[in-house]
């Protein structure tokens, strides 16, 4: 076991987070102690009483260290009492490889893929991503994040930069529990990527300019990482009944005081929402092609939430008051692709190849 340094046991006090092992009392000397162990040992690397005598003196306010039979029993006071998602590993008879903490609340092997999914989300702002990328990392030791850092190379889009998704979530799951209808503003985005309020263009519609929407929730679907709501309209929005929505265009969600509509076609919609996931919304691979698309305005959302947000538009054209795009990508062809093309109706089509 390689000794540790005092530079570097001042440096690993100081990294600590906010006053933990500041004040020399019994609690706050048993919280550092617990926090030593989670970031700085693993089933790898130990720690010495003698070195975390150390730490909790460059830490402490007072600048003393504890004893040294102070410490051990501390040590044997956490490892033998079951820490809920804390498992530490006392040092063989004979070994001075000190003490470890070989299992936290997360081991590598499961804050990894973790980590790789949160960056590759593309519902989440940099900053949520951010966020919880820090939050899954702190839940294993220092040494540990350096290794998942270097290990994988995680494909990155372009992120949304709107952070309603988890109020979405919340206000969805809410009103599912509570059985009332969700009222929202909902969002496309135009052939420069721009967020555009979709207007509420029923017939029945009290207001001329209305971008409101009230719906009763059925299910939250999480589904090719993305989250949908699938809702039922009791007055049909182009000629639909059950929208189905993406929770990051959600806009000002809010859980309305009426209550959501029963009947037998949203109790048959409920029973079978498990077995529509794989035909309504997972694309499966197929053979790769380049084409080119013809894309009318209101429909370019479809191709930035389908294939991420850094895709330009080129040879955009005005004409009666609509603007289209053309854009070339590269694409797996599948059932689900021609679903997905085929279901985008005249505002998406495909130019070439023509075979």
């Amino acid at each position: 076991m390689t000794k540790l340094s005092d530079q570097r046991l001042k440096d690993m006090a100081e990294e600590l987070p906010g006053d933990i092992g500041r004040r020399s009392d019994q609690r706050s000397r048993l919280l550092c102690i617990i926090e030593i162990l989670k970031k700085y040992t693993d089933q790898e690397r130990g720690i010495t009483i003698s070195e975390i005598r150390k730490i909790l003196k460059f830490r402490s306010k007072s600048d003393k260290s504890p004893s040294e039979p102070t410490v051990l029993q501390d040590l044997r006071a956490i490892a033998g009492n079951n820490i809920p998602g804390l498992q530490i590993l006392k040092p063989a008879k004979g070994k001075n490889d000190g003490y470890k903490c070989i299992r936290a609340a997360l081991s590598s092997e499961e804050a990894r893929p973790l980590i790789n999914i949160t960056k590759s989300c593309k519902f989440i702002t940099q900053d949520q991503c951010d966020i919880l990328t820090d939050h899954l990392k702190g839940m294993v030791s220092h040494y540990q994040q350096d290794k998942m850092c270097q290990e994988v190379h995680v494909e990155e889009r372009k992120k949304s930069q709107f952070p309603d998704i988890f109020k979405a979530i919340d206000v969805a799951s809410a009103a599912l529990r509570e059985g009332k209808k969700i009222s929202f503003k909902y969002c496309y985005y135009d052939l420069n990527g721009a967020e555009q309020y979709l207007k509420n263009e029923n017939n029945n519609c009290p207001k001329k300019d209305s971008y409101d929407f009230t719906e009763t929730p059925i299910g939250i679907i999480y589904s090719f990482n993305n989250y949908y709501l699938e809702t039922w309209s009791d007055i049909p929005y182009n000629g639909q009944h059950k929208p189905i929505r993406r929770l990051e265009r959600m806009r000002d969600p809010k859980e309305s005081i009426l209550n959501a509509t029963i009947n037998k076609e949203i109790s048959c919609l409920k029973r079978n929402i498990d077995t529509q996931i794989a035909e309504r919304f997972d694309m499966m691979a197929g053979e790769r092609c380049e084409i080119f698309l013809k894309v009318d305005s209101l429909y370019s959302n479809l191709i930035f939430n389908r294939f991420g947000y850094d895709h330009a538009f080129e040879h955009k054209i005005s004409k009666k008051g609509a603007e289209v795009g053309y854009l070339r990508l590269t694409v797996q062809l599948s059932e689900a692709f021609y679903r997905w093309l085929f279901g985008a109706s005249n505002g998406i089509k495909l130019v070439k190849p023509k075979s």
